[in-house]
């Protein structure tokens, strides 16, 4: 009897203990997303990015600041975080980016929340980052054959950079995105930071041109990660609208002219980044993904799973001046 009971105990024991390890392990991969708030229902388009992560071990991070949202985004199986926003409500990049540093071993995304995953193949490119190919020394290896010499000490740590897929009235009818906005970074060792060594990020308006180039034109001229362009690797969607419900881009300065939000990201862009002895300048028209010095995309599609393969460029420009990156 004693030992039926006290056997009963440690499997108690036992079971709370995991169910706590559980609740306090880290996730394998955290996206996050800010969708406008003030939703009735958790939108479509996260729960299917939610159905695709949650089941290869990570989760997705809603940054939420209306209750009523946070409440309903939970009960779906959310993430939430609080994010500081501008006074007309766009979150702010400086506060997103402290966000992601909490993480200390997951791989980390940001995108856009308006952004859907394709099912499968998104599902399959996930996987594939999370692999233990990927995360026990191939990229580094093929860094290495790819610059045909050993790589630098900071080789494994990277980002992954990605246009979206825009489509009209038909999904199967979609073009890469290179009007030279990035949608979505993917990015590993979190704590040292998306530019890859701590380093506060301004308050870009998320939500506003400026903030995604800025970031891939420093993190490309910083140099401490490698930065590899991700769009033929994963399928992104994106269905065509008009910003502020009448404009097609951001380029009518006179009907933006009131936009505090959009001048301050200018600003804040054209402000010289110092680091280390060296100051960096923002140039307007850089900062896309086809200047990334490295490419993972899909060779074979014909089985089960895709296979990946990284490649060099041999040129890397900005998107509007490169024709034939996507070809």
């Amino acid at each position: 009897m004693i030992i039926t009971f006290g056997f009963a105990i440690f499997i108690l024991r036992f079971g709370i203990l995991t169910l706590i390890r559980d609740q306090c392990s880290e996730p394998k991969i955290v996206l996050i997303l800010a969708p406008k708030p003030s939703f009735s229902t958790v939108p479509q388009n996260l729960l299917l990015w939610r159905n695709i992560i949650k089941p290869l071990g990570g989760n997705v991070l809603l940054l939420l600041n209306n209750p009523a949202d946070r409440s309903i985004a939970t009960d779906a199986g959310f993430l939430v975080d609080y994010v500081k926003e501008s006074e007309n409500g766009l979150p702010l990049l400086s506060s997103v980016m402290q966000i992601t540093a909490k993480f200390t071993s997951a791989i980390v995304g940001f995108c856009n929340s308006d952004l859907k995953p394709t099912g499968s193949s998104t599902k399959d490119f996930f996987q594939y980052i999370l692999s233990e190919q990927w995360r026990n020394g191939w990229l580094e290896n093929e860094i290495d054959v790819l610059l045909r010499q050993k790589g630098p000490a900071h080789k494994s740590v990277w980002l992954l950079v990605a246009n979206r897929m825009d489509y009209g009235d038909s999904v199967t009818d979609r073009t890469v995105h290179t009007a030279g906005g990035i949608d979505m970074w993917i990015w590993n060792e979190a704590p040292l930071g998306i530019l890859g060594f701590k380093q506060s990020i301004p308050a870009f308006r998320v939500g506003r041109p400026f903030f995604d180039n800025w970031l891939t034109a420093m993190a490309i001229q910083v140099g401490k990660r490698h930065v590899i362009d991700a769009t033929l690797g994963i399928d992104i969607l994106h269905k065509k609208h008009l910003r502020f419900g009448h404009l097609q881009d951001w380029s009518n300065r006179t009907l933006i002219s009131d936009d505090q939000d959009w001048f301050e990201n200018q600003r804040l862009a054209e402000t010289p980044v110092c680091l280390q002895n060296k100051c960096l300048r923002y140039q307007r028209g850089f900062g896309t993904a086809c200047e990334a010095v490295f490419q993972l995309k899909i060779t074979n599609d014909t089985d089960d799973h895709p296979k990946y393969c990284l490649t060099k460029r041999r040129v890397s420009v900005p998107c509007p001046k490169c024709s034939h990156c996507y070809a």
